[in-house]
């Protein structure tokens, strides 16, 4: 069956993927996040997955079900402002999480994780979904490149890691 014209008037508005917020609230040896919420240029909705089983019976192989999986990381990627602030708060996090001078931690981790929250907006700029990505710790900060060669932002592609998404958008089993 070919798709008709009415078939297609009647969806929804397409989700523009710039209506999006990335939250992480307070993060440690920061403080507030709000200047990287506003800078986030974009993010990355972590997938899930199903970790397959494979049984062989007999000469056959069956596939089943396995356990629920997450990636465990996602990389948005934000700008630079002019104080570096996305640097050194990026920066600030990783050392309360693990300091460069003594390995050890300013903390257990319920000092250095945080929940992020990402909220998803329709056109109409109404909250339609909110992902919080629990227990988010920095895991990488990588190189920031310049290059005289041209005009461009200076972009920051950290790491995180995470424990679970709650989807928050049904029940969860």
């Amino acid at each position: 069956m070919r798709i008709s014209f009415n078939q297609i008037n009647a969806q929804p508005d397409i989700l523009d993927q710039t209506a999006f917020l990335l939250d992480f609230g307070t993060i440690p040896g920061a403080g507030n996040s709000e200047h990287l919420a506003i800078k986030c240029l974009n993010v990355p909705i972590p997938g899930m997955g199903n970790e397959k089983m494979s049984v062989a019976l007999h000469g056959h192989t069956f596939g089943f079900r396995g356990r629920r999986t997450y990636p465990g990381t996602f990389s948005p990627t934000f700008y630079e402002d002019s104080l570096m602030r996305t640097l050194r708060a990026l920066q600030g996090w990783l050392e309360v999480t693990v300091g460069s001078n003594t390995g050890n931690s300013q903390g257990y981790k319920s000092d250095y994780a945080v929940d992020a929250n990402l909220i998803v907006y329709d056109t109409t700029g109404l909250a339609i979904a909110a992902h919080i990505i629990e227990n988010c710790i920095i895991q990488d900060v990588p190189d920031v490149t310049f290059d005289g060669s041209s005009s461009s932002p200076v972009q920051v592609a950290p790491t995180f890691g995470y424990d679970r998404i709650d989807w928050n958008n049904g029940r969860m089993l």
